[in-house]
């Protein structure tokens, strides 16, 4: 069929209304809860049959066709998203753009008109990218992203690791998630070193504070592997496969929930705890040592939040406590994580004044007790979790 497709029918497909979206489950592995999901463009063709992007995508794109298809298609998206936020007001959409889409004039306050037409905030959509369009840099498709942002979009860096963005890159656009190449994902099972690479991504967006998917989870060794990882959200047949709206709709109203217990991002806020500790610890010498207030504040401004609410661990922990808010342990690693972070700064605090060194020695060793109870506190609830997972 893909052979005989000449781009005529799928200008008539187009305007016979022959294409529709098939939407892909998004689920997070924080809550175990469906969050979003991808918008997938299929052909509903005349014949019956129901022809996959593959069959028509390249030649659209080949042609310089493909930004008709999003012009049409957006507006139909966005339709089906009221749709489904009327049966769950906080699902997202995920909707794929092409590079030609990307320098397209005005492409984001277009995208943002349709949306204020159906009453809708820009925030509901999370605009699709891949990787490969950043390479090499054009400027027009760079400050498209940047408009996207601007007007309120949500933006996701799609098939990350299969092309070669810099990390340079993922610091100055203004990103939301990386979605991880479905390679990436599926080579994780086959070998130590794919695995630690794989690990390594997840642990890197993390510290960029970007929610991390991986998609093409087809089984539960990958699923269960991912979610050892810290990935955010997963997708792929494991959970679902793409669905015509009706059938999609009808999963949501059944309210499904997968494993909600994070382990992978427990593993990773332990790792974030390590880290804040050792920085807060060497900034504090900095701060403590030079009288250059250009030095000090530098120091100051690496440092991460300091406030308990905020810090990683911090927002991992008010995540998943409402499913166990009764834990002894969780009460006791709330409170220690407050003490914590009220030491940390008061040793900042104390290096500012320049007080006396004694002083400053006796609050890290009181930081390092605190942080060690944190530590046991996250490792044992790691293991029960882990033992009752695999049971």
């Amino acid at each position: 069929m893909k052979s005989e497709i000449k781009l005529l029918d799928i200008c008539k497909a187009l305007a016979n209304n022959e294409f529709i979206f098939y939407y892909q489950p998004i689920v997070s592995l924080v809550t175990g809860k469906i969050i979003s999901a991808e918008a997938l463009l299929r052909w509903k063709h005349p014949n019956d049959t129901v022809l996959s992007p593959a069959a028509f995508i390249p030649l659209a794109l080949e042609k310089g066709f493909i930004t008709e298809i999003t012009r049409e298609m957006f507006p139909k998206m966005v339709d089906d998203l009221v749709i489904i936020n009327s049966y769950n007001e906080k699902l997202k959409i995920s909707f794929n753009l092409t590079a030609q889409d990307l320098q397209t004039e005005n492409l984001a306050k277009w995208m943002r008109g349709i949306m204020a037409q159906k009453g809708i905030n820009p925030n509901k959509v999370y605009a699709e990218i891949v990787e490969n369009v950043l390479m090499p840099p054009i400027p027009k498709i760079k400050k498209t992203i940047l408009d996207l942002s601007r007007e309120g979009f949500s933006l996701v860096l799609n098939d990350f690791s299969a092309g070669n963005t810099s990390v340079q890159h993922l610091s100055q656009l203004p990103l939301s998630m990386l979605k991880l190449s479905m390679n990436i994902v599926k080579q994780g099972p086959t070998s130590r070193m794919d695995f630690r690479i794989l690990r390594h991504i997840v642990s890197m967006g993390h510290q960029l504070r970007l929610g991390v998917i991986a998609e093409g989870v087809e089984d539960k060794e990958i699923y269960d592997l991912i979610l050892s990882t810290g990935c955010t959200a997963v997708q792929g047949y494991f959970l679902s496969h793409p669905l015509p709206l009706t059938k999609f709709v009808d999963l949501i109203k059944k309210k499904p929930r997968w494993v909600n217990y994070p382990f992978g991002l427990e593993y990773l806020a332990q790792i974030d705890h390590i880290d804040l500790r050792r920085d807060v610890i060497r900034e504090a010498l900095i701060i403590y040592t030079q009288h250059d207030e250009e030095i000090q504040q530098r120091a100051i401004e690496r440092l991460p939040h300091l406030e308990h609410e905020n810090c990683l661990l911090g927002e991992w922990y008010i995540e998943v406590v409402q499913d166990y808010h009764s834990s002894p342990d969780f009460i006791r690693l709330e409170k220690i994580h407050a003490q914590f972070h009220e030491t940390a700064q008061e040793i900042l605090r104390l290096a500012k004044k320049g007080n006396g060194w004694e002083s400053i020695e006796r609050l890290i060793d009181q930081l390092t007790i605190q942080s060690s109870e944190i530590m046991n506190i996250l490792q044992r609830l790691a293991t029960n979790k882990l033992l009752e997972h695999y049971e």
